[in-house]
């Protein structure tokens, strides 16, 4: 299984995020702004990477969101991610999310809360 890196510049109104998801370490993250028409299709090898790497069951997986701004489309992927992710756990894998909240996002701590409540993943929140 490959690591998977996608650094995409802006085109037009529309914002990505830069995604680097390490298949040796472990350690994934997901930074910046996400504001794209259609955040499923700019996603869909972001899912089938976590897809692959968790029916691998290649080893403890530590997601680290860096996000400052998303739109309802990106909301819906993490979502999926999140899903992906719970199912993990629930074979045994450990399963841990770093969600950094910097004070100029427009993403309220409270909209975080109810997004990851439901998965019972070990989720930390850190205000900067």
């Amino acid at each position: 299984m490959n690591s998977l890196f996608i650094r995409k510049a802006r085109k037009g109104n529309e914002v990505f995020p830069e995604i680097e998801l390490n298949a040796e370490t472990g350690i994934c993250s997901i930074s910046g702004n996400s504001y794209m028409q259609n955040a499923r299709d700019f996603f869909k090898p972001v899912t089938d990477w976590f897809k692959n790497y968790t029916s691998s069951g290649k080893g403890d997986l530590l997601l680290i969101y860096n996000l400052q701004n998303l739109n309802t489309g990106t909301s819906r992927v993490l979502y999926e991610i999140l899903e992906i992710l719970k199912q993990y756990k629930d074979r045994g894998a450990g399963v841990k999310i770093n969600w950094n909240h910097f004070e100029n996002t427009e993403i309220p701590v409270d909209d975080i809360i109810d997004l990851t409540s439901e998965f019972g993943i070990n989720i930390e929140i850190i205000t900067e």
